[in-house]
């Protein structure tokens, strides 16, 4: 394993001094984030992780403190990271939902405060007046919903002077089949999704080592950090040169 760690990285290790009242932080947000990205890369718990980073700390022969694992628990717990600004801010988000199949410990189910959203896409599990009634409750009415019907669907009782959006999903794959109108639609889009969180299994690993929700929520931030990073050292660049 080969580790860079540059100057201005030990510069930022240890924590701002705190101008309030309250105990003095020790280290920064930025080596927490290290070290939890290092756990879930090498797939570590935090106990082992505290020891990795020591010892890569003692290798190279910098003078920095590393936290133990309980601190690492604690600072996880809502850590801020900082994200990369969106290309295009204006453009809309199409949001995909499907179960990620991770296995976590306890109960409970995530949730997110979304914006700027046009569409969404589904699988058929999500099927139904519920689904489409909360989406429209929580986004509004002009919201364009992708769930595929059953095969067994009909259409609703003023599909005829009204018809929902559901009706006209039906009425489509009735005309054209479903293969045509899963293109027409854009609901293949949703199969990236699957494709993701299938690299999320196999490179991150089929669970969250986390038992709270806010370590979860962090973990899996990081995850997506690690995987997005690595797509982005793998993705070729071209250039003219004449």
């Amino acid at each position: 394993m080969t580790v860079w760690i540059s100057d201005e990285a030990l510069g930022l290790w240890s924590a701002a001094r705190r101008t309030t009242l309250g105990g003095q932080p020790r280290y920064s947000d930025l080596a927490i984030e290290l070290c939890l990205t290092l756990g879930v890369v090498f797939k570590q718990p935090l106990r082992q992780t505290q020891g990795l980073m020591r010892g890569i700390a003692r290798i190279l022969g910098v003078e920095i403190a590393v936290s133990d694992f309980s601190t690492l628990s604690r600072r996880g717990n809502g850590l801020i990271l900082q994200t990369s600004p969106r290309a295009d801010s204006h453009a809309t988000i199409h949001l995909v939902v499907d179960s990620t199949g991770l296995k976590i410990f306890g109960e409970g189910a995530p949730s997110a405060d979304c914006f700027a959203i046009a569409c969404r896409a589904a699988d058929g599990a999500y099927d139904g007046e519920p689904t489409s009634d909360l989406l429209a409750a929580r986004f509004g009415s002009m919201i364009e919903v992708t769930i595929p019907p059953p095969k067994t669907a009909i259409l609703s009782a003023n599909a005829g002077q009204d018809p929902t959006a559901r009706d006209c999903h039906i009425a489509a794959i009735a005309a054209r089949g479903r293969m045509a109108w899963q293109k027409a639609s854009g609901y293949n889009q949703r199969s990236r999704g699957e494709t993701l969180m299938g690299r999320w299994k196999g490179i991150i690993g089929p669970k969250l080592k986390a038992r709270t929700f806010g370590n979860q929520k962090t973990e899996a931030k990081i995850g997506v950090r690690v995987l997005n990073r690595m797509t982005g050292l793998g993705r070729p660049s071209f250039e003219r040169t004449a």
